[in-house]
């Protein structure tokens, strides 16, 4: 960001007038560099296998890397059905001693908490110094820069195998701008005990068919191929009632159920006795909407189907690109 000053005399004082009552047009001009500010997670322990039913704790660290601190920090829990989280901890300074939780005040400070659907956010403003996590040009104490995270995951009953939850941590930079870096995928995976279907579902790349997909356009049309796949291969294989595709996307885009169809034209699965796959619900899942598509009771090894989907940046979408074109991600269980 860059600005500049004019300096003048009025013949009776300095201008008050602003740049018109400076007598002089020469002037200085200031660059100002917004310290960038920057996030990393680490995993601190993550079990090889979870017992079902059962309290397993996992371990993150959460660090400021760059100069700028970052504020209104908040740490974002993102779970699928079959995960309980619970019991969050947050030490902070690392190393330190002195762990923060969601219940009991400690120093005169806890975390807040607030849930909608799978997302769940602790409010570490409420517990970090002046409501931010620091960066360097704030403190060259690097424990003072990180913090862990502790918490607990329960599979449940009904967990399904490839579920996952994630890690983020939300908070700005000086002038509003989300800090940059990733978040943490964690899939929950050897769950003992927990059944494991012989099969899984493969899908292609996802294809650019046509279209744009700003919100000053029409929309764009992408497509993916779902494939069976019985491991071992197995002809006599045949998919059950629980199979589903998840369809995920930002919410700054829109998919309307209209704008999905499916094309099974070609291969066997033309003529073989297996319904249309049909939409089963919507919902939010963190900061993206999901679409949850069920892949159809009777499909053999090797059959698939295509889908095709039309995407659309929203209208009031902040920052809009007339150019850009967008992709959702897919996967299934």
């Amino acid at each position: 960001m860059k600005f500049k000053v004019y300096a003048g005399w009025n013949c009776e004082g300095n201008p008050t007038g602003g740049l018109r009552e400076a007598c002089d047009e020469n002037f200085l001009e200031y660059t100002v560099n917004i310290a960038q500010s920057k996030k990393e997670i680490e995993v601190g322990s993550s079990p090889a296998s979870l017992p079902m039913c059962t309290q397993t704790p996992f371990e993150y660290i959460v660090k400021s890397t760059d100069e700028g601190d970052i504020f209104g920090a908040n740490l974002i829990v993102t779970q699928q059905p079959g995960i309980i989280i619970s019991d969050v901890e947050v030490e902070y300074p690392l190393n330190s001693g002195k762990v923060y939780n969601t219940a009991t005040l400690v120093d005169g400070k806890k975390i807040g908490v607030t849930t909608v659907g799978g997302k769940t956010t602790y409010q570490l403003s409420d517990i970090l110094p002046g409501g931010s996590l620091p960066g360097s040009v704030s403190t060259n104490i690097e424990n003072e820069q990180k913090f862990k995270v502790r918490f607990k995951v329960q599979p449940e009953c009904n967990f399904v195998s490839g579920s996952s939850f994630d890690i983020d941590l939300e908070g700005n930079n000086l002038c509003g701008v989300p800090a940059i870096g990733p978040k943490i995928v964690a899939i929950v995976a050897g769950v003992q005990n927990a059944s494991v279907n012989n099969y899984n579902v493969l899908l292609s790349t996802i294809d650019y068919v046509s279209g744009n997909a700003n919100a000053c356009d029409l929309g764009a049309t992408y497509k993916v191929r779902v494939v069976v796949n019985a491991t071992p291969a197995n002809p006599s294989f045949e998919i059950g009632d629980n199979a589903r595709l998840h369809i995920r996307f930002p919410q700054s885009y829109d998919i309307q159920n209209s704008d999905i169809s499916v094309d099974r034209s070609v291969f066997p699965q033309a003529s073989v006795n297996w319904v249309d796959p049909t939409i089963e619900s919507r919902n939010v899942v963190g900061n993206e909407t999901e679409i949850l598509m069920v892949v159809p009771k009777g499909m053999k090894d090797t059959h698939y189907f295509d889908v095709l989907l039309k995407i659309k940046q929203n209208a009031n979408t902040f920052g809009r690109l007339c150019s850009r074109k967008k992709s959702e991600s897919t996967y299934n269980r």
